[in-house]
């Protein structure tokens, strides 16, 4: 609930297999300023319970550090939420070769130079939720690369993206829906289905999609 500033690496970091049995949580209040990632756990590492951002995340590496990132063989028990800010020269969200038990949720501001949630090379048990703000250079939600989610990718919220506002691309695999009550505004396309991947569910708008080439392409 206080600051945490790292010049060159990340704010807070579990690396190399350790493991934390409980949660990781930056309160309201907190805030983290980092050369590299707000929160990682990476190299085989394990988080038991959730990561939650309430507070204020900053990461500026050169290199794109993500507010929060999951990378090369973690896992989280729970869920990874923002109800906070993160203001991320990369990417907000980062779930890469690793492992959700829960969801991926954003109910506050997720404001990223890459994209806002990523899931990549990643298993996501539960949802991908946005009830917030995302504003995001390239995409808004980006599931690829033989990622699964186990439940739907949902926006309640407002998603701004430069490129496509909710992409599943590379044989990935959503066994729920992709539903939209909120609002999209994408450069690219609003919702874009390609590369041999999935959706168990259905594709359903009640809000409004803004596409700066399709609103919803499957391809």
């Amino acid at each position: 609930s206080g600051g945490i500033a790292a010049g060159s690496w990340n704010g807070i970091s579990v690396t190399s297999s350790s493991e934390v049995q409980g949660s990781i949580r930056n309160q309201a209040g907190g805030q983290i300023d980092a050369g590299g990632n707000g929160i990682s756990a990476w190299l085989g590492s394990s988080v038991g319970q959730d990561i939650v951002n309430d507070g204020t995340i900053g990461s500026t590496a050169n290199v794109g550090g993500a507010g929060i990132e999951l990378f090369s063989g973690s896992q989280v028990g729970g869920n990874v939420v923002n109800n906070g800010e993160i203001h991320a020269d990369g990417h907000g969200i980062n779930i890469d070769s690793s492992a959700v038990g829960g969801g991926v949720t954003n109910t506050g501001l997720i404001d990223a130079g890459g994209d806002g949630i990523v899931a990549r090379s990643s298993t996501v048990q539960g949802d991908i939720a946005n009830s917030g703000n995302i504003a995001a250079a390239g995409a808004g939600i980006d599931v690829s690369f033989l990622t699964t989610v186990g439940g739907a990718i949902s926006n309640t919220g407002t998603v701004t993206a430069g490129g496509n506002a909710v992409s599943v691309a590379g044989s990935s695999v959503v066994q729920g829906d992709i539903d939209n009550t909120g609002q999209i505004d994408a450069g690219l396309d609003g919702v874009s289905i390609f590369g041999s991947s999935t959706i168990d569910g259905g594709i359903a708008n009640s809000g409004t999609i803004i596409g700066g080439n399709w609103g919803v392409s499957v391809w």
